[in-house]
């Protein structure tokens, strides 16, 4: 066995479950697996977003763009924090600025860095939704997450096609029906 990514107190936790569950740690097959089992786990429990938001706050520049932008189909990955099992998402989000826009690959980076630690879909949409409200100083954010859970897939119901849908509409995306509209018509769009 070797430790080499996470900390002693997870390495050996990790390969005391997997003794617990009948695994021969000395097979070749699951001879490093407590060490990436334990970084995989302490990557999710320890994520701490604050560090990257100063970041992302510097990276916002002054326009006089009054209109929507939407990025779609944005790819995270995540963890169901009921099971400990991926989640594999697809995020369409939108802003309207007021004053200043965020370079286009901060508005994915915000997403999927919200996806790294495990947390309910619902939670993971609001999370989103708050975290583009800060960077960008706007009120007017919408997030569209289509989820597919593996706790929905391989265990319990087994229900393979099913995805979950959650959304969160601010400012004008929730005062204002067409421009909500606009924005579901175009995530429907790049689907």
């Amino acid at each position: 066995m070797k430790k080499e990514d996470c900390s002693d107190k997870v390495f050996f936790a990790a390969s005391d479950l997997l003794n617990a569950l009948g695994a021969d740690l000395t097979d070749e097959n699951y001879r490093e697996t407590p060490q990436r089992f334990g970084s995989y786990l302490e990557a999710a429990f320890t994520y701490d977003i604050s560090k990257d938001l100063e970041k992302w706050k510097k990276s916002v520049f002054p326009t006089k763009y009054a209109g929507m932008i939407t990025q779609t189909g944005v790819q995270g990955y995540s963890m169901c924090p009921h099971h400990l099992l991926p989640v594999e998402y697809r995020i369409d989000l939108a802003y309207i600025p007021r004053d200043n826009v965020i370079g286009l690959s901060k508005l994915a980076r915000i997403a999927i860095a919200c996806c790294k630690v495990p947390a309910l879909q619902e939670d993971l949409a609001v999370n989103i939704a708050d975290t583009l409200e800060e960077v960008l100083q706007t009120d007017n954010v919408a997030v569209l997450a289509s989820g597919v859970h593996s706790c929905m897939t391989v265990r319990g119901v087994r229900a393979s096609d099913s995805k979950t849908i959650t959304s969160i509409f601010r400012g004008d995306f929730y005062s204002d029906l067409n421009t909500r509209n606009e924005f579901l018509s175009l995530a429907r769009m790049a689907q």
